[in-house]
């Protein structure tokens, strides 16, 4: 009777042992994660919301047994698609936890782009260029493609005006292209003469 006292006593001690022992790491981590010098209520709040994220993240995993798939390889893209999703569903905690989901893996929280097709860049950067030499361009590549162009609209905001309304009508893109081609040249080699003429 006195033996399995004891031995219920002895094992009472060497579980309240393993107990303090984990305390005492758990105090050792926040002792190095929270510098004597950061102010107190800064402490408090950053303990307070690992705690937070900590409950949330262990009732994600009751819930939908979630455990350490955040470690895999393949899903930086789904990750940094979730957590944008979760910036505009507003919930913070979820949003620090894809956060920390991107923080360990070394990834950027830029939202996630597929890479552009090489044709579409180069159409889209030609247009950049013709938008930034408009003024010079001549209307007449757009008032040909528009349907529905507005002439009481000048210089530049009536070429955005067309561009931002035009379908392209009967003229194919690589026909347009073409023709954007051409005036782009055109205004090139007309910017080196007048070069040249000036340095004469």
């Amino acid at each position: 009777m006195i033996t399995d006292v004891i031995e219920r006593l002895h094992a009472r001690i060497e579980k309240q042992n393993e107990m303090l022992t984990q305390l005492h790491a758990r105090n050792a981590v926040l002792e190095r994660a929270l510098p004597a010098e950061l102010h107190p209520d800064t402490a408090q709040l950053v303990v307070s919301f690992a705690s937070a994220l900590t409950e949330k993240l262990l009732a994600a995993q009751k819930k939908y047994g979630h455990t350490n798939g955040w470690k895999v390889d393949d899903w930086e893209r789904d990750c940094k698609k979730a957590l944008m999703k979760h910036v505009m569903k507003g919930d913070p905690l979820d949003v620090a936890a894809y956060a920390a989901f991107c923080w360990a893996r070394g990834w950027s929280t830029t939202p996630y782009r597929p890479q552009a097709d090489p044709e579409d860049v180069m159409i889209r950067d030609f247009t950049d260029f013709v938008k930034q030499t408009a003024p010079r361009l001549h209307w007449k590549i757009w008032h040909e493609t528009n349907t529905h162009p507005n002439h009481s609209l000048g210089g530049i905001d009536g070429w955005q005006h067309g561009f931002g309304t035009q379908t392209f009508g009967p003229m194919p893109l690589p026909d347009l292209i073409a023709k954007m081609k051409s005036e782009v040249s055109a205004e090139m080699d007309r910017l080196a003469s007048k070069r040249e003429g000036g340095a004469a």
